[in-house]
């Protein structure tokens, strides 16, 4: 999900991806499934937009907006805190060496809350 957060609100200089590639590409991510859940008559044509072949840079930018303004980026953000605390947790649990244990938990943490 981290992926697909940085693929729309991620700063091009740092990630290296043009932002909005996935929603051009009509990637249907976790957020554009949240959106679509939340989303109004008017919000919902806009989605309809993802993928397509015209789709231009104002409507990458208002579909950014759109995926705030729904709380798409946000449960897609709670969804991310869940997910690491189970793993975390579940990490705990297995019967393995605290040096793996450790590293383990490193990789999940900088994959969850990279900013590239």
């Amino acid at each position: 999900m981290r992926d697909d957060i940085l693929g729309v609100f991620g700063d091009t200089g740092i990630t290296g991806k043009p932002v909005g590639d996935d929603l051009r590409e009509g990637k249907l991510t976790p957020l554009v499934a949240y959106a679509s859940e939340r989303a109004d008559a008017s919000q919902a044509k806009l989605l309809d937009r993802v993928g397509a072949p015209d789709l231009h840079d104002e409507e990458i930018e208002l579909l950014s907006a759109l995926l705030i303004e729904t709380g798409a980026l946000d449960a897609a953000e709670a969804s991310i805190k869940r997910l690491v605390a189970e793993s975390m947790e579940a990490l705990s649990q297995v019967d393995i060496t605290e040096e793996a244990r450790h590293a383990l938990g490193e990789l999940g943490l900088f994959v969850a809350w990279r900013d590239r």
